[in-house]
Order: structure tokens, then sequence, then C-alpha cells
């Protein structure tokens, strides 16, 4: 037995399971974080009628299963169509515990990041250039991303650029000057609603539902910025939102996502920066 591969076995699967715990730390925040337009949060549900804080809560909680087996699957040596499969055998899981989709987005975004973590070398260049790569080779064969909003596929095929290049300066940025992590976070909010193209969105309410977002976004950014009652402006915007049926559940993803690294940053993991 190689020793020297065991320890680096054992160091990477303790390394991966730290950032998946930060990952469902982020997407627990998102979560909690009240209030959302269109999304479930402390309040209400916004505009998801087959959803509840409840539901969500749970779908965070066995996440860690799912996390544990990829990051099994990962140190011993699996080909990606077999990580690929452990990935849609949890979305199925948690269709058939809660009845809807819950984080199937969060699944797949959490599982490209920690494949990607192990196949790099942990630079924020590099780990980019692993979701280019393994995002094409995802979604080689799925005519459906082929349109002009690719969404989550678009995304990954630019390496999370809504992540990297505008998620986490922008709660960096607030944070730096205002210690207050709850206004940095509905900032970090306000930044994705205007450059996260959200295929929810599109879904429910078309381009001009994107176009939507956009505009809210930039009005409580602004808000944000000149010391405003954000707040209130965010709990206006759900109920025209539950009129609407409009949702980000992209944009809430992403933010999970961000602020997952985040805390990571701050207890003292090396990754990504």
């Amino acid at each position: 037995m190689n020793l020297s591969n065991v320890f680096l076995k054992s160091s990477k699967t303790s390394y991966l399971k730290k950032v998946a715990y930060f990952l469902r730390i982020g997407a627990l925040v998102e979560l909690f974080l009240t209030p959302k337009p269109g999304l479930v949060d402390l309040i209400d549900s916004g505009s998801h009628r087959d959803l509840d804080f409840d539901k969500m809560y749970r779908s965070i909680l066995i996440m860690k299963d799912y996390h544990d087996e990829l990051i099994t699957g990962l140190c011993d040596g699996f080909s990606f169509a077999d990580l690929q499969q452990i990935g849609i055998k949890a979305e199925t899981r948690m269709y058939d515990m809660f009845g809807t989709n819950t984080h199937k987005g969060y699944i797949f975004l959490s599982g490209l990041l920690l494949c990607s973590l192990y196949l790099s070398d942990d630079s924020q260049d590099n780990i980019r250039l692993k979701i280019i790569e393994l995002s094409k080779e995802h979604f080689s064969d799925d005519k459906k991303f082929t349109n002009t909003f690719g969404g989550i596929a678009n995304e990954c095929l630019k390496g999370l650029p809504s992540v990297f290049e505008e998620g986490l300066p922008a709660l960096s940025f607030y944070y730096s000057f205002s210690k207050d992590i709850k206004t940095s976070l509905f900032y970090l909010l306000a930044r994705l609603m205007q450059t996260v193209e959200d295929t929810t969105a599109i879904r429910r309410c078309g381009i001009e539902g994107l176009k939507r977002l956009k505009r809210d976004g930039f009005e409580i950014e602004r808000s944000i910025l000149l010391g405003e009652n954000y707040k209130n402006l965010l709990i206006s915007i759900n109920r025209e939102y539950q009129k609407l049926n409009l949702t980000m559940g992209g944009v809430a993803d992403i933010l999970g996502i961000c602020v997952g690294f985040f805390y990571a940053k701050k207890t003292g993991i090396t990754l990504l920066f």
C-alpha cells in the first residue's frame, strides 16, 4: 500500500467535504434571507405555489448525502458519466421526497464546482477552465440549451462569470466597508438580478420577465447605496412578482454559491481567491 496516496486521498476528501459544507451553508443563508422577491423565505413562498420553507430547508439538509457520495466517487476515480448519474439520482430522490423540484439547480452547480475543484490546482483561472471543460461535456448532446438565452448552461460554459466576476466581488466590496452582512447579501442579490440570465424568469414571463428582474435589481441597488429603506421596496416587489408569477431560481442558486465561497474564505479555507 502506498501510504502517500492514502494520505493524499484522505486530505483531498477532507478538503472537498469542507467546501461542500460551506456550499450547503450558502444555500441555507439564501433560504433564510428575507424578504426576497418571488422566492421562498421566512415570510412566504413568493411565486412558488409548490414550495414552502420547510420543504426547502429539508431539501438542503439531505443534500449532504449527495455531496458525500459525489466526493467518494471523485476520490475513487469514477468516470464523469458515473458522477453525472450520482447527481441525477440525487435529483430523483429529492423529487420523490418532496413531490417537486426543490434544489435541482443547486445539485448541479455544487456538483460541478466540487468536480472542478478536484481536477484543478485551486487557482481561480484553473477552476474556471475546468468548469468550462466539464460543462462542454455535460451539455454537448443537450439541444435544449442551444437557444438564445442559455441560462445556467451558458453561465457554466463561460466559467460562471456571475459568480467570479460579479457576485463574489460585489459581496466582498459591500461588506469590506459596511461590515453589515445582511445588507451585503441584499446588495449581492441586487447585482445578480441585473446580471444572471435567469431562465426561470423567462419561462414564466418571457423576455419581459428578465428585463423586469434587471430593472428591479437596479432599483434595489440604488436604494441600498442611498441608505433608503430598501426592505419596503423588496416587500413591494415581492407582491408584484406574486401577481405576475415571476421568480428567479437561477439568481437564488448563484447567490447561494457566492455566499458559500465567501464564508469558506472567511474561515480560512484556501480556494478560488
